[in-house]
């Protein structure tokens, strides 16, 4: 959510922070300003026994009654896999500070932590997503900053940086239809829902978040991330791109957009239909013009497999899914590609402290890293510093 802090109300679009990717969605505004994040330099972090592991750790965010996560920003606690992450991320920076020698402080394990997931932005998470004609700017961005800004197509590189809202409300939402409905957690847990479609019901047989973590239910990352370990699990696999979500997206409460209108006494509401609303009511950009802003072909002819989804002039979102499930859902096609690329590089360039402008080449190995470093290699590092920081408690 680094990237997507949109608030809506009734008049459209309400607030924004940042537009860089920094990670202000876990640091806020830094202890002065958020002094009750932190404990000198180091995060607070919250939990109880975890009675998988037969010791007590902090495997949870410090949440307040009634279970509320004490974040900068909400939605890392909406649900049970992103309050983990979250937390795993504050580890990260806790390990840092006590892992040299010399203390880091806290400026400088912040800034390794940004470096970290800036550069696993770049070489882990965007090649996986990418379309294949875009890969190889993610080479020509890390090795010549500069020549690739100043090619950039969706904005004019002299104007101060700004999130679109066609990556906002469209271009970044395709992680929507990749998402499963039922995860397991662990060897052990596996509730039967994704969200809960009844709000008084039990809330062990869903994913949501804004609770304490219930008994047993501290993550194994190995069913989330391929593991370096030939003996583990595979990870769930995600669902392909394209223009089906899982039907729990469609059970979602009606207060996540009470100012979107719907039928009189309707409980519930689609995701889909929130993102259509919401594009249509700030006037977003259909599928065929953001094709054609990025010199992309939309003509009908066969020239490349996905130019079909942009024939007509469709919501951008339905588009960029069609498109993507054209090629086949493995990734974005090259017009989604090319909104994605473009937005979250600029957002990593336009942090004057992003590891792409430091004097000395940064990389992971400069960290105690692989040069192979995943995401899956950081949150597994944040949550072993957590148990092996966190006493037992009785």
């Amino acid at each position: 959510h680094d990237l997507s802090s949109a608030r809506f109300g009734p008049d459209g679009l309400r607030k924004h922070r940042s537009p860089r990717l920094d990670l202000d969605s876990v640091y806020g505004s830094g202890r002065r300003l958020a002094p009750w994040l932190f404990e000198g330099a180091r995060f607070v972090t919250g939990g109880r026994a975890d009675p998988l592991r037969g010791a007590a750790r902090d495997l949870d965010l410090v949440r307040t009654w009634p279970g509320k996560a004490v974040v900068t920003e909400p939605r890392n606690d909406e649900n049970v896999m992103i309050s983990q992450l979250h937390l795993a991320i504050l580890h990260a920076h806790n390990a840092w500070l006590d892992r040299t020698a010399v203390d880091l402080g806290f400026r400088e394990a912040g800034r390794t932590v940004r470096h970290a997931v800036q550069w696993l932005t770049v070489n882990d998470y965007l090649p996986r997503v990418l379309h294949e004609s875009s890969r190889q700017e993610l080479e020509d961005v890390q090795s010549d900053p500069a020549a690739w800004l100043s090619g950039k197509r969706l904005r004019d590189p002299k104007r101060p940086f700004r999130i679109p809202l066609e990556f906002l409300l469209a271009g970044f939402r395709f992680g929507h239809s990749m998402v499963r409905s039922r995860y397991a957690l662990n060897e052990r847990v596996f509730p039967p829902g994704l969200v809960r479609s009844d709000p008084l019901g039990d809330p062990n047989k869903d994913l949501f978040g804004d609770r304490d973590l219930p008994d047993d239910w501290t993550i194994d990352w190995s069913f989330f991330f391929p593991s370096r370990d030939p003996a583990a699990r595979a990870p769930q696999p995600s669902r392909r791109i394209d223009t089906r979500i899982t039907r729990e997206f469609s059970l979602f409460p009606r207060a996540i957009a009470p100012h979107l209108p719907l039928p009189e006494g309707e409980r519930w509401v689609s995701l889909a239909y929130v993102t259509l609303c919401r594009g249509e009511q700030l006037g977003l950009a259909d599928g065929r013009s953001v094709a054609d802003a990025v010199s992309v072909r939309t003509d009908t002819s066969p020239a490349t497999t996905s130019e079909g989804a942009f024939a007509e002039r469709r919501p951008l979102w339905y588009a960029l899914l069609h498109e993507a499930e054209l090629e086949g859902g493995t990734s974005l096609g090259p017009v989604g590609s090319r909104l994605v690329l473009d937005v979250v590089l600029g957002a990593i360039l336009s942090d004057p402290d992003s590891y792409l402008l430091t004097a000395t080449p940064w990389s992971p190995t400069t960290i105690g890293f692989p040069a192979d470093f995943t995401v899956g290699d950081l949150v597994r590092f944040g949550q072993k510093a957590g148990e092996e920081h966190s006493p037992p408690r009785a």
